[in-house]
């Protein structure tokens, strides 16, 4: 945008800007300005900062009267939710997700992840977030759509030397988010912090849903084919 301007009398035409009067010099010159443009002040208002994190893990299976590959391999109709307060069905292979609340700074994170779960054909499955909501603080609740929280992990088995059986999880987090100019802890800060609770969060999540999985197994390899949840908030 243009705007025509005068100074000491002539008239010029320049970008929109807006001018921060500094005062009068000692010697009876004239006022000084500082010119800043209002482009420059408004297109920064937010500073976007990517924290991520990913966690492996293993564990052992006793093999059971059914087959562990059979179970790896049950279609995801068959699957079971493992944790009746944290997981719930909500169609076919979509599940939603409460995670257990998160603490960063002064605020409280609660994310809803909304998945889905893909199958492979050797066994084992993709379970990859798709959409997410984030509940904690007002702050946090305010700012609900400057969160994209992004979620893969990757389920497998293996039969090691020996005959050993092992169930793996591959898990990869990432959060997007638009950080506010008013917000004084500097970036390198948010993302060493952030970093390290997402860290810690799949350090826990991981182990547990490894657990569950297995508990799980060995619940239905004994041939109780229910599919009821075998935990309650754990995750």
């Amino acid at each position: 945008m243009l705007q025509q301007s005068t100074w000491l009398g002539k008239s010029f035409t320049c970008p929109a800007r807006k001018a921060a009067w500094r005062g009068k010099r000692h010697n009876g010159s004239p006022w000084k300005c500082q010119v800043e443009s209002v482009a420059d002040s408004t297109n920064a208002s937010s500073r976007k900062v990517t924290l991520r994190a990913q966690r492996k893990a293993s564990l052992q299976v006793v093999e059971g009267r059914r087959p562990l590959k059979t179970y790896m391999q049950l279609p995801v109709e068959q699957y079971s939710v493992l944790d009746a307060e944290r997981i719930e069905r909500v169609e076919g292979n979509i599940f939603k997700c409460y995670l257990s609340r998160i603490q960063m700074f002064q605020f409280v994170i609660e994310p809803i992840l909304i998945v889905q779960v893909d199958t492979f054909d050797t066994g084992g499955c993709k379970i990859e977030v798709v959409s997410a909501d984030v509940l904690g603080s007002p702050a946090v609740v305010r700012a609900n759509d400057k969160f994209k929280i992004s979620s893969r992990n990757i389920v497998n088995w293996e039969v090691l030397p020996g005959d050993e059986k092992m169930l793996h999880s591959d898990t990869s987090l990432a959060v997007e988010l638009d950080v506010p100019r008013w917000f004084i802890i500097p970036i390198g800060s948010i993302e060493s912090t952030g970093n390290f609770v997402l860290s810690q969060t799949l350090n826990q999540v991981v182990p547990r849903f490894l657990a569950q999985l297995r508990k799980d197994y060995e619940i239905w390899a004994a041939g109780d084919d229910s599919r009821a949840p075998v935990d309650s908030g754990a995750l």
